[in-house]
């Protein structure tokens, strides 16, 4: 990172991190716990994996680090660096950081992903896995919140995406998920705060699955579709998708605030083999305010959580072996 770069986000971030109560006895600090946090985040995003690389980080950008706010010309050693993580609220960390996140985003972001993972480095014989669930918008490429937690993964996501949906400003902004999250109690959740949905549907909801898949495969007569398509070429695979919506079951069928629902069609083709896959979402987005090619869009971009987030948390940061 180049130290003059500081300047556009550094105060902002500091003063988030200065919301975070010091856990440590006022007597013995050394160091601010603002400056300290600030420079973890800074030898992290530099690359450093471990304390010891955030210490040498810290000792080998003394002008950077007095930028973050430190009094004392040598930066945090690895013991106190330890000391400081062992004893740290990580729900408040977590919260401040969400908070600046929101703060951050520009007018013009619309999609919001919600997308849990295992920390499966934790797995034990005698613990539960444990489990995170983030809110992600793709567009800027910033988590706006998470939440963990241990036990069965359908029953304890469920309840950290109610939580973690609390905590977010969604008024014009779209939320998508999987389809583990194609509840009625989220999509109440969703308009009641401002937003809209988009949901991946299967069998989870079986009637509402099988509403909309034999309208798009018998559709009634004179029934016409809006529909959108993409394709391109990943590598040495080819892609083609097609999406169509309708808003022939919004009085039909009993969900909140439902605007359409959507069969999306995806054709691959790779080494000479070619599969097919449908699949079906309902949003609260009406014909007017969406159409075919802006779900689409919607639709593609909630798998940026995917590759942009957690894959990035797995193999870049090596959150599973932390």
């Amino acid at each position: 990172m180049k130290e003059e770069s500081i300047g556009e986000w550094g105060p902002g971030l500091l003063e988030a991190l200065s919301e975070i109560e010091d856990p440590r006895k006022p007597k013995g600090v050394r160091h601010p716990l603002p400056a300290v946090l600030a420079l973890s985040v800074c030898a992290m995003l530099s690359g450093a994996r471990s304390l010891y690389a955030i210490a040498q980080w810290g000792r080998e950008h003394p002008q950077l680090a007095q930028s973050l706010g430190f009094s004392r010309e040598q930066t945090p050693c690895v013991a106190t660096l330890h000391h400081v993580f062992r004893r740290l609220d990580v729900d408040a960390f977590e919260s401040a950081l969400g908070q600046w996140a929101q703060d951050c985003l520009g007018e013009g972001e619309s999609s919001i992903a919600i997308d849990g993972k295992a920390l499966r480095g934790l797995h034990g014989r005698e613990l539960p896995g444990v489990r995170l669930v983030a809110a992600y918008a793709g567009d800027s490429g910033l988590v706006l919140g998470q939440k963990g937690g241990r036990g069965d993964a359908k029953e304890s996501e469920l309840g950290m995406a109610t939580a973690l949906l609390g905590q977010l400003e969604l008024g014009g902004r779209v939320v998508t998920s999987d389809a583990l999250y194609c509840q009625q109690e989220l999509s109440q959740r969703v308009l009641e705060q401002g937003g809209d949905y988009f949901w991946v549907l299967k069998d989870n909801q079986p009637g509402v699955k099988e509403a909309v898949s034999l309208l798009f495969a018998e559709p009634p007569w004179g029934e016409s579709f809006a529909g959108a398509s993409q394709e391109g070429r990943h590598g040495d695979r080819w892609e083609s998708r097609r999406l169509w919506a309708s808003a022939a079951l919004n009085g039909y069928l009993d969900w909140p605030g439902l605007g359409q629902v959507c069969c999306v069609e995806r054709r691959r083709r790779r080494k000479g083999r070619e599969t097919l896959e449908r699949v079906y979402a309902i949003t609260s987005l009406t014909p007017e305010r969406a159409d075919a090619a802006r779900l689409l869009g919607i639709w593609r971009g909630h798998w940026g959580i995917e590759n942009r987030l957690h894959w990035v948390r797995d193999v870049v940061f090596g959150e599973d072996q932390s």
